[in-house]
């Protein structure tokens, strides 16, 4: 799981400049020879209404189209449990999420971790790395 790219303040609704670099470096940190292992399934929160931010997609769409996949759109904030379920239908798939900070414990919660910390406001660069070891 990860946070949406840096942005300027509120009020706007895609990334910063920062952001979009940051962006384009998860090529390097989930891409074919990254760091972290390939995701075979990525999720980004969907605009909606209350919360019109295209942050989360935006920060995910380098890496979506380094690899050839579609950043699957499904579900807004407030369908954490919709997604929840949908990812642990998945636990045979790497699966990356990329959420805004204030739904990113509730998510971690729904898939089964346990007391999960929040997730900082000032916080863009953080990965969390959740395995299913019952698989």
């Amino acid at each position: 799981i990860i946070r949406h790219g840096e942005k300027l303040n509120d009020e706007v609704t895609d990334l910063s400049p920062k952001g979009k670099a940051r962006a384009y470096c998860l090529i390097n940190v989930f891409g074919n020879n990254g760091t972290y292992a390939t995701p075979e399934k990525i999720f980004a929160q969907s605009p909606s209404e209350k919360k019109q931010s295209t942050r989360p997609r935006d920060t995910v769409t380098p890496l979506a189209d380094a690899l050839g996949l579609e950043v699957d759109l499904s579900y807004t904030s407030g369908q954490v449990k919709k997604l929840s379920n949908d990812i642990t239908d998945e636990s045979e798939n790497i699966v990356l999420i990329s959420w805004s900070n204030d739904n990113i414990k509730e998510i971690s919660e729904k898939i089964g971790i346990e007391n999960p910390p929040e997730w900082d406001n000032d916080v863009f660069d953080e990965i969390w790395m959740i395995h299913d070891d019952s698989t």
